[in-house]
């Protein structure tokens, strides 16, 4: 391709090109990968620039009142661009300034949308993301010119990357795209037509696809027998007794007897099947101590273990990391691990289904966003193996992956060759270590078993999330949307309804299909009828409390809201859903005896059945204001409401669930006791004979954390303003010195908010801010916390567990309230009245468990040294205080004036070294 182009940047005083003002220019004029030309121009916009603008840009408003205006330079930029195509990264942001400012662009191209297509990948899209992924030269990060550059260069390797793409990935590419004149589409169009659009197909076949697709997996069976005096405990002795073997795989390992106790607990729960629990202190090492037993059993007796999970980060540490190093040990003992065969298994909306992304590629009503994501699984399916969403991002567009999955699939036509989920299915059923996480093993439980295999040993590591992984699996939330997205499916040009008439050879569903029609658009009206009448009762009852999102359903509730008409509604709805699922239900039996050609029909009647269906149930189950269930109203920001429900008791659920199988369940984590007492979990699990173990962490505590408590901080309740002010000083004096990072533990995102805008403008240059959702999500601020900058990190209660560091902890963790649940939660107040004194026996532990996960973040390695600081003053002077001290693990305690807290720090650091 030879061909001129000119990439282009501005710099702006703001988002807004009908107000805002262009500060700087920067393009450059480019043939492949030959800079002909650079433009850099500063423009004064005759007005103040903020200061997050001069933050973010570098530039300072001496440079800019000193700078030609922007009638001045107009005709130089004019004359750069030409008549050539320009590139921008979101180039529509340059085209509208541009515009505005009376330059004309005949022709533009978008890396952003061409990198989210093409780079499918790619874990961010931001040009500064994109340049470190990619290795770009990118020196001056927001300047114009500096960003021209990186454009350019970004725009070479997509033209690169669209060049190599196979040719039945460029003909989907086009066709779709052709429907929006996106810059996909042009670019296939004007530079590369000779390859993809000659005769591009009308038909697309799924076959190139679906032989990408992995299911190569095979295990040999094993001989189940083992010799009558066989001891897994002795085999796990003799691997701890020599521990100099070890260190020859795992260099920086040191010998625990923690980690032997749990070890040998685990064992003995294999041998005999039992069930455990075992709570087992920061250091101790719990995944080596329950993998080295397990990976033997398997090795040895053909035993077939899962290991489940709560967050990612761990499944990825076990599957990466942790499982290889204990292979490698068990290799250098003479184990043969090749028996070992080990795959993650994840939930069905995890993989992508082929037979809805190929049936949507003729829709013509598709949306802008729904054709860039459709143009992203196809560039990222030539390749894939899995169609696993953890292989592509899908930032922002997680809905629509979520309704292209395989969620709901459950009834669909055997057909292995063309399914991603069956493939992986197939894959778990032949492996003997399977990684899953809670979500899917509870789902699993709710539906009958359906996916996870058959297994020995179940190991549920992060345990103390059971009851609200199996209260989410339970729980509904049933809104307008949720039934109009499911009715939607059937009307239309490319509805169920007009493709099975599109290929009907039986008369006699002529009319059964008329009939299903109009119950379907009567059933869509009575529903958005019921929804509108339900918003306008509840806004009229809670006009003085409009910032009410979720409100508890009584009876008396539900009869001043719910008058006869609307009651009615609901019955309706009920009674006409159910009609259509007795419609459907005979339509599915006649299409599958036709042995229909068209597969995807009768799964998509079958997934339609499904949704159907659990509507037809949450209607009844608020209908009868069922006693086993606490309901709620949820109102989200533009007044729509929704109905949510969930079960007030799971522990029956859980213990049929896990326990009616004669199998070992090992329940592990690292705070399932409250001060040594399990039975407040047990009775979760609806287990209360269940034998229990505390295994200790392995850290000196009172010598390497100070615990400090801060009697007279400000009351955030009565005294925000001051509270906001002293928790700023706080941060600042505490980020002078720091090294590593340090976390503060905020509650609610008003706070964080405020405090950011307290102490972005007076921390130190060299420490960088990252507060939740406002720089970024909480994933993004986890990974960037694992480089050598030291850091501020502001977060709410996704940062209290599960963030570990790579080589590092935080120096520093303020907590600036007791983590108590929200006592309007309606769940929350529902299961609070089950207890003789709620706030003893329901909402103290729970505060108390996320308090020790707080807590956990600070020591996690025997080198580490820490400072915990509470902010929250009631851990002082109520006496319910003591409950969260002594949960702790002994750390040093200092209980002071707030205005000492930096000599107390200074104190303990000075005779600590």
């Amino acid at each position: 391709m030879k061909k001129i182009f000119v990439s282009i940047d501005l710099e702006t005083t703001g988002f807004d090109f009908q107000k805002d003002k262009i500060i700087e220019v920067g393009a450059v004029k480019f043939e492949n990968n030959k800079v002909l030309e650079k433009l850099s121009i500063l423009v004064n916009p005759m007005q103040k620039i903020s200061h997050e603008i001069s933050e973010l840009t570098g530039i300072n408003q001496i440079e800019l009142d000193s700078a030609k205006e922007w009638d001045e330079v107009k005709d130089e930029v004019a004359n750069f661009i030409d008549d050539y195509p320009i590139i921008g990264h979101n180039v529509n942001f340059e085209n509208q300034f541009l515009s505005e400012n009376n330059i004309k662009i005949v022709n533009s191209y978008d890396t952003l949308s061409l990198a989210r297509i093409l780079l499918p990948n790619l874990p961010e899209y931001n040009l500064t993301g994109i340049s470190k992924h990619l290795n770009l030269n990118h020196e001056n990060p927001h300047r114009a010119l500096s960003d021209s550059l990186v454009t350019m260069d970004l725009f070479n390797i997509l033209m690169n990357t669209l060049f190599n793409l196979e040719t039945k990935t460029i003909e989907i590419l086009y066709h779709l795209s052709k429907k929006n004149k996106s810059s996909i589409y042009k670019l296939i169009k004007e530079e590369i037509s000779s390859k993809a659009i000659s005769n591009y197909p009308k038909i697309f076949s799924i076959d190139p696809y679906s032989k990408k697709i992995d299911e190569n997996f095979h295990i040999e069976k094993l001989d189940n027998y083992l010799p009558e005096n066989y001891s897994l405990e002795n085999e796990i002795s003799n691997i701890y007794d020599n521990s100099e073997k070890i260190k020859n795989i795992f260099p920086t390992y040191e010998y625990r007897e923690e980690q032997k106790i749990m070890s040998d607990s685990v064992s003995k729960s294999i041998i005999n099947d039992n069930e455990i629990i075992i709570e087992a202190g920061t250091g101790v090492g719990k995944s080596f101590s329950y993998l080295l037993p397990s990976l033997i059993s398997i090795i040895k007796s053909n035993k077939k273990v899962v290991v489940s999970t709560n967050t990612i980060p761990l499944q990825e540490q076990i599957l990466n990391k942790d499982l290889k190093t204990v292979r490698l040990i068990l290799s250098e003992f003479g184990y043969d691990t090749s028996k070992i065969i080990y795959f993650s298994l994840k939930g069905r909306s995890n993989y992508i289904c082929l037979h809805k992304i190929f049936s949507s590629i003729q829709n013509s009503e598709l949306s802008n966003k729904e054709i860039e994501f459709l143009c992203k699984m196809f560039v990222w399916l030539q390749d894939s193996k899995t169609g696993e969403i953890n292989e592509i991002n899908v930032s922002t567009m997680e809905i629509l992956f979520e309704q292209y999955s395989h969620k709901e699939f459950s009834s669909c036509v055997k057909s292995d060759k063309n399914c991603y989920f069956k493939a992986a299915r197939k894959k778990a059923t032949f492996s003997n270590f399977l990684v899953i996480n809670h979500s899917l093993l509870f789902s699993d439980l709710a539906t009958d078993n359906s996916i996870i295999p058959k297994h020995d040993v179940l190991i549920l590591d992060e345990s103390h999330h059971i009851e609200d992984i199996a209260t989410q699996n339970l729980s509904f939330d049933y809104g307008r949307l949720s039934l109009d997205f499911t009715l939607r499916k059937f009307l239309g040009k490319l509805g169920i309804l007009n493709k099975i008439k599109g290929e009907n050879k039986n008369e006699n569903i002529d009319q059964k299909l008329e009939n299903l029609n109009n119950k379907v658009l009567e059933l869509q009206q009575i529903n958005n009828d019921f929804f509108d009448q339900l918003s306008y009762e509840l806004i009229r009852i809670y006009e003085k409390d409009r910032l009410f999102r979720e409100l508890r359903i009584t009876k008396d509730l539900l009869d001043k809201v719910m008058d006869s008409n609307l009651s009615t509604t609901l019955s309706n709805t009920n009674n006409l859903i159910n009609k259509i699922l007795d419609d459907l239900s005979v339509i599915i039996d006649i299409k599958k005896l036709e042995n229909s050609s068209n597969k995807n029909i009768v799964n998509e009647i079958s997934e339609s059945l499904i949704s159907l269906s659990n509507s037809a149930k949450y209607i009844n189950l608020i209908i009868n204001l069922d006693e086993n269930y606490v309901f709620w109203f949820n109102k989200n920001y533009d007044n729509k409401f929704s109905i949510s429900g969930a079960p007030l008791d799971v522990s029956e659920f859980i213990y049929n669930g896990l326990f009616s199988d004669e199998k070992t369940i090992i329940l592990t984590g690292a705070t399932l006791n409250n001060n040594d007492n399990y039975q407040s979990f047990k009775q979760k699990l609806g287990n209360n004979s269940i034998p229990s173990i505390t295994i200790n962490s392995t850290y000196e505590y009172s010598e390497k954390s100070l615990l400090i408590l801060a009697r007279d901080f400000p009351d955030r309740r009565n005294n925000y303003n001051d509270f906001v002010v002293e928790l700023s000083e706080l941060i600042i004096y505490k980020s002078i010195d720091l090294i590593g990072p340090m976390l503060i533990l905020c509650t609610n995102y008003e706070l964080m908010k405020d405090v950011r805008e307290k102490i972005k403008k007076r921390i130190n240059n060299n420490i960088r801010l990252l507060v939740q959702r406002f720089d970024g999500s909480a994933k993004k601020i986890i990974d960037l916390l694992n480089d050598d900058i030291p850091t501020v990190a502001i977060g709410n209660y996704t940062f209290w567990e599960g963030v570990d560091l790579h080589n590092k902890s935080f120096e520093t963790i303020i907590m600036t309230a007791l983590p108590f649940p929200v006592f309007t939660n309606p769940l929350h107040q529902s299961r609070s009245e089950s207890y003789d004194n709620a706030f003893l026996e329901y909402h103290l532990p729970l505060a108390t468990t996320k308090f020790r996960q707080g807590f956990g973040r600070l020591i996690r390695s025997k080198t580490d040294t820490g400072v915990f600081i509470v902010l929250d003053h009631r851990i002082v002077t109520k006496k319910y205080g003591k409950n969260f001290i002594e949960s702790l693990p002994n750390p040093k305690l200092k209980i002071t004036s707030y205005k000492n807290i930096n000599f107390s720090i200074a104190e303990w650091k000075q005779n600590y070294e």
